[in-house]
C-alpha cells in the first residue's frame, strides 16, 4: 500500500485561488448558523406492501425543501421478480418518497435494467433536484457470476413527477471485485449536471504490462449539459490519487460544485497501516478537467482508524468518519470537522463510545451533520446530530425513533441530513417478525426552546423518618433528561446518587424530575438543585434545601390516641401523669386533651377522666 506521511497536503496557488473563490460562492449561498433545533419524527417509512428481508434502508438521500422534498432509500437485499423476467435474489430496489403535509407518500418503486441477481442495487443513492445517481456494486460482468461484483450505476431523471431511466453506467474495462458503484454522488457546475461513481476495487493500471494492484480503487466522473441534452451523459475522467496501493479509494465520495472528496480509509500514513485518507480534486470551471488539490490525513493517524471510510463535503467544510479510532476505547470511531482557509485543518473532533464504531456514515448540510454509529445500546445504532454556532461545532444529541418504532437493528446504516430534514435507515429491523426487512424515519429540525426554571425549586422540610420530595418544574421543548446534585460544604456541586445517603436519608429518582427522599435522618440539612437537559443544552435549577424538623418542633409531636396512655408505653401508671403535666406546662399540642384548641385547666380534667377510668 502507498505510504505518506502525516501531513495535510497545500493545494498549488492557482488551485488555492480557484478553490477560494468557490468557496466564497458557497459560503454567501450557505443557510444561517443554527439556532437551538430538536428532531421531531413525522414519518416511519416502511418497504410494505411487500415485506422481504430487503435491508430496506440500507441507503438514503434527501432533497429539496418544503414540500418539494424527495427521500430516496436503498433496499439492495430485496428479491425483485417482474413479469417475464426470472426471479432474482438481492437485485435490489429503491423506494422514493414525495413529501405530503408533515408526512410523505410512495410515488415510485425503482429497479435496475437489466435486472441481474445479487446485483444489489441501491446500496448507494444520490438525489440532485431531479437526477437520481443510484449505485449496484454487486452487479456481474455478463452471465454466471465468475466475474461478480463488477458493479454499475443507473442514473434516474424526473419528469412530471415520473422518475426514468437515462443511463447506466459501467467502468470501460469492467472486472469482478471492481465494487463499481459501491459511493455515488452528484454536483452541479453552471449548466452542467456531475456524476461521481466509486469504485474501490478496482485494479490499478501499471506501466509496462505489470499486473495491476487489486482494491487501488477508483472514481468515475460523468458529465450531462442541461441545455444541450441530446448529448447525453458522456464519461470524463477516471480519478485516482498519485502512487499505487490497496487502499480502497472510492470507498465513500462526496462532491460540492468542482471539488471532489475521495475517501481511501485503507491508505498507510507514515507507519501506520490502514490509517486512511481523504483526497481532494478540483474539476475546473467546467468539470471537464480533475486535478489533485490536497490529501487530508487525521492530525494524529493511528494504525486500522479507518480515517475516511465515510465522507461529507460542502464548500469549506468537510466531514469525515473514522470508524475504527481508538481515542474513545477499542473501536469507539469518531467524527473529525474540518475548515478550509488556505488548507484543510481540522477544528473540531467527537469521540465515539467503545465499540460503538462512530463516523460509518456521515452527511453535512449546512450548520448540521449527522453521524452513524455500527454498534452502540446492543444492536442498536443511534445516530448523533451535530450542530455548528458561528464558527464551533457542538454534539446535539442522539436521534433516536419513538419507543413505538421497537427495537431496531441496524440503526444508522444509511443516514442523510438535508434543510432541516433528517432521515435515518435501519436495514436490520424486524417488520412483522421478517428480520432484515428494514425500516427508516424521517426527523424534522424543528426551533427549540431551551431549558428554564420559572418556578425556581421549592425548599421542603421534614421530620425525622419522613417522606420528602423535591419537585423540579422546567420548562423547555422536550424530552428533557434531569440529574440531582447537592452541594458539599466546599461549595462544590457533586452528583446526587441514589440509595441511602449518610446525613441526608435514602435517596431516589435522582434522574427524574422528582426526588425524593425517604427516612429522613434527624438533623438532615442538605441544599440540591437539579440540572434538566434538552437539544439546546443543561440548565440548572436555583437551589433549594432539605431540612429535617426539630423533634420538639409542633409537626414532629405525636400525641397519644388515649390520654391516658399519655407516654404511650401501653399502661396506665403514674408515669402517665408526669408526661402528661410536662406537656401540660410546656403548651404542647398534646396537653389539649378536650382537643377544644387550646391548653387549659379543662384538659386536665378531661386526662384525670380518661386516667381514672383505666383507659381509651
Amino acid at each position: 500500500m502507498r505510504t505518506r506521511s502525516a501531513t495535510i497536503a497545500r493545494p498549488s496557488l492557482a488551485r488555492a485561488l480557484w478553490c477560494a473563490l468557490a468557496c466564497a460562492i458557497a459560503l454567501a449561498a450557505a443557510p444561517a448558523h443554527a439556532q437551538c433545533v430538536a428532531p421531531v419524527q413525522r414519518f416511519e417509512f416502511t418497504p410494505s406492501p411487500n415485506f422481504t428481508t430487503g435491508q430496506f434502508g440500507a441507503s438514503v438521500a434527501v432533497d429539496g425543501v418544503g414540500t418539494g422534498v424527495t427521500v430516496a432509500i436503498g433496499a439492495p437485499g430485496e428479491r425483485v421478480t417482474l413479469p417475464g423476467v426470472p426471479e432474482a435474489d438481492a437485485a435490489g430496489r429503491v423506494h422514493v418518497w414525495d413529501r405530503d403535509g408533515l408526512g410523505y407518500s410512495r410515488e415510485q418503486v425503482l429497479v435496475a435494467t437489466p435486472v441481474l441477481q445479487l446485483a444489489k442495487f441501491g446500496s448507494s443513492v444520490a438525489i440532485l433536484g431531479d437526477t437520481m445517481l443510484v449505485g449496484a456494486p454487486g452487479e456481474p460482468n455478463g452471465p454466471g457470476f465468475e466475474n461478480a461484483e463488477a458493479g454499475a450505476a443507473y442514473l434516474f431523471r424526473r419528469t412530471n413527477g415520473v422518475w426514468a431511466l437515462q443511463e447506466r453506467f459501467v467502468a470501460p474495462v469492467r472486472q469482478g471485485g471492481d465494487d463499481f458503484g459501491w459511493s455515488v454522488a452528484l454536483s452541479s457546475i453552471g449548466t452542467r449536471i456531475l456524476a461521481f461513481v466509486g469504485a474501490p476495487g478496482d485494479v490499478q493500471v501499471l506501466p509496462n504490462g505489470q499486473a495491476g494492484v487489486p482494491d487501488s480503487g477508483a472514481v468515475y466522473v460523468y458529465s450531462y449539459n442541461i441545455i444541450a441534452p441530446a448529448a447525453g451523459w458522456t464519461f470524463v475522467d477516471r480519478v485516482v490519487p498519485t502512487g499505487v496501493a490497496a487502499d480502497r479509494f472510492g470507498e465513500s465520495v462526496s462532491a460540492s460544485g468542482a471539488t471532489l472528496a475521495v475517501g481511501a480509509p485503507r491508505d498507510d500514513v507514515t507507519s501506520f497501516t490502514d490509517a486512511g485518507s481523504v483526497t481532494l480534486f478540483g474539476g475546473g470551471l467546467t468539470g471537464s478537467s480533475w486535478t489533485q488539490l490536497a490529501t487530508v490525513t487525521a492530525v494524529n493517524p493511528g494504525p486500522t482508524e479507518r480515517f475516511g471510510v465515510s465522507v461529507a463535503l460542502e464548500g469549506s467544510t468537510m466531514v469525515v468518519g473514522v470508524a475504527q479510532r481508538n481515542a474513545g476505547g477499542t473501536n469507539a470511531g469518531a467524527v473529525d470537522f474540518f475548515a478550509l482557509s488556505s488548507t484543510w485543518q481540522r477544528v473540531s473532533t467527537f469521540n465515539g463510545d467503545s465499540g460503538s464504531f462512530l463516523g460509518v456514515e456521515v452527511s453535512l448540510s449546512g450548520d448540521f451533520a449527522v453521524a452513524a454509529c455500527r454498534r452502540e445500546d446492543g444492536n442498536q445504532r443511534p445516530v448523533r446530530l451535530y450542530r455548528r454556532t458561528g464558527d464551533v461545532w457542538t454534539f446535539s444529541g442522539t436521534v433516536l425513533p419513538l419507543p413505538e418504532a421497537g427495537w431496531l437493528r441496524g440503526q444508522g446504516s444509511g443516514v442523510a441530513v438535508h434543510e432541516g430534514v433528517v432521515v435515518v435507515g435501519s436495514q436490520g429491523a424486524v417488520v412483522d417478525t421478517l428480520g432484515d426487512a428494514g425500516l427508516a424515519h424521517g426527523f424534522d429540525l424543528v426551533p427549540a426552546t431551551s431549558v428554564a426554571f420559572p418556578l425556581g425549586l421549592p425548599s421542603v422540610a421534614g421530620c425525622a423518618g419522613e417522606t420528602v420530595q423535591v419537585v423540579a418544574a422546567p420548562t423547555g421543548t422536550g424530552p428533557l433528561s434531569y440529574s440531582w446534585q447537592r452541594r458539599l460544604q466546599n461549595g462544590a456541586w457533586t452528583p446526587l446518587n441514589g440509595g441511602t445517603v449518610g446525613g441526608l436519608g435514602v435517596v431516589s429518582g435522582t434522574f427524574t424530575s422528582t426526588l425524593t427522599i425517604t427516612n429522613l435522618s434527624a438533623g438532615a440539612a442538605t441544599t440540591v438543585r437539579c440540572v434538566a437537559t434538552n437539544w439546546c443544552g443543561s440548565v440548572a435549577s436555583p437551589e433549594a434545601t432539605i431540612t429535617a424538623r426539630p423533634a420538639t418542633d409542633p409537626a414532629c409531636v405525636v400525641c397519644p390516641a388515649c390520654p391516658a396512655d399519655f407516654d404511650q408505653d401501653g399502661g396506665v401508671t403514674g408515669a402517665d401523669i408526669e408526661a402528661f403535666f410536662a406537656a401540660f406546662q410546656a403548651g404542647s399540642a398534646c396537653g389539649d386533651t378536650d382537643e377544644d384548641g387550646g391548653v387549659t385547666g379543662a384538659d386536665i380534667e378531661a386526662f384525670f377522666a380518661s386516667f381514672e377510668a383505666g383507659g381509651c
